[in-house]
């Protein structure tokens, strides 16, 4: 807006004068500032949303770190405390007191579970169900001390596989894969598309097949179905483009290839729509500096018709893309036809631009036989 305002100023400024140098060089400093703000503006833009999204990063990881520290710290009171319960009964020491208090424990650690919001968390419910079951088992050896040593074999391969499953829960895979992939989700598309084709792949998918189980892969797989084609929208076209390129056609990724590729149909097209906008704006532009006579009528026709080719290139090279994302190839009628349209497109740029310039040269021819002097045409 604030450049339009300075060239109608300059423009009722030099009035009759539009070809006077100072009058151009006026103009032309008017559109550089007008790029140069531009362009710092989307700098800016750029450097914003990168800092947002690293700050989320941010929280997101230390969110997860706080909650897998508690969980890590809870399971390991449950454990210390089943532990010391196994040796009292394994020395037959056991006492109503020491039930007492071990009860106790556990509602404690219960309760320090769910302050630290961590109570559902399925691998310390785990761990708390095994120290229940050690008191059941310290239970019954006080009730039944006749029944002693059968019952201190039995406790001792129960509470070992208790204990040891507790602490197997929270270093198991699966444990870790449900953390990292819960990350990633969290982190976005970009962040999922990363993990299988960034750094540390040597192939697309390297890292999903080497460091996640078969639950963390199945858990990976749903994450990366939430996401749409306006959500991978969202990333540089091109940074699409090498992903896709790298799945080839592996069935494991056909799902979110196609996903991929509508993306990037759905970028062009906007794409489109801000070339087509700025190419009529530049038409406009050129039949205002014709009417001005501000340049000849062979370089209006030029610039017009390299302006309405440019467009309909691009054009093309947008349709051509969906065509392949649809899965036509050149030699399918489909695909000729569209591409013979485009050829029909660029002839009638051509045969436009021809025609002005014979009506335009036929007009000059007219305007040059009523000027000619007396004398020198037909006689009768």
């Amino acid at each position: 807006m604030r450049r339009n305002v300075r060239l109608r100023e300059l423009e009722n400024q030099y009035a009759g004068r539009l070809k006077d140098p100072n009058y151009l060089t006026a103009r032309q400093q008017t559109n550089d500032l007008y790029t140069d703000t531009v362009t710092a503006l989307r700098g800016d833009r750029t450097s914003t949303v990168d800092t947002a999204v690293q700050a989320q990063a941010d929280v997101v990881k230390a969110a997860l770190e706080k909650e897998q520290g508690a969980v890590r710290q809870l399971r390991e009171r449950y454990s210390d405390l089943a532990e010391g319960m196994r040796e009292r009964v394994t020395a037959g020491t056991v006492t109503a007191d020491d039930l007492t208090t071990y009860w106790k424990r556990i509602v404690e650690i219960g309760q320090a579970s769910e302050e630290a919001g961590v109570s559902g968390n399925k691998f310390l419910q785990a761990a708390q169900l095994g120290a229940k079951g050690v008191y059941t088992l310290a239970e019954g050896t006080l009730k039944a001390s006749s029944l002693l040593k059968r019952l201190r074999n039995e406790f001792e391969a129960t509470a070992d596989a208790l204990v040891e499953s507790s602490d197997q829960f929270v270093d198991d895979k699966n444990y870790d894969d449900s953390q990292e992939v819960a990350r990633l989700r969290k982190l976005g598309a970009g962040a999922m598309l990363t993990y299988l084709g960034g750094a540390g792949n040597t192939v697309f998918g390297e890292k999903f097949w080497t460091r996640l189980g078969e639950e963390g892969r199945a858990g990976f797989m749903d994450a990366l179905g939430s996401f749409d084609a306006e959500d991978f929208a969202r990333l540089p076209a091109t940074l699409l483009q090498s992903f896709a390129d790298k799945m080839g056609d592996d069935a494991q990724w056909a799902g979110v290839k196609v996903r991929i590729l509508a993306a990037i149909g759905m970028i062009a097209d906007d794409a489109g729509k801000l070339l087509d906008a700025q190419t009529e704006g530049k038409l406009k532009d050129l039949d205002l500096r014709r009417a001005r006579d501000q340049f000849s009528e062979p370089d209006y026709r030029q610039q017009r018709a390299s302006l309405m080719t440019d467009q309909e290139t691009a054009r093309w090279a947008r349709e051509k893309k969906g065509l392949e994302v649809a899965g036509f190839k050149a030699g399918d009628t489909r695909y000729q036809l569209s591409y013979q349209e485009h050829q029909n497109r660029l002839t009638d740029i051509t045969i436009g631009g021809i025609a002005d310039r014979t009506k335009a040269d036929e007009a000059a021819g007219e305007r040059a036989g009523r000027l000619a002097p007396a004398g020198r045409g037909r006689h009768w």
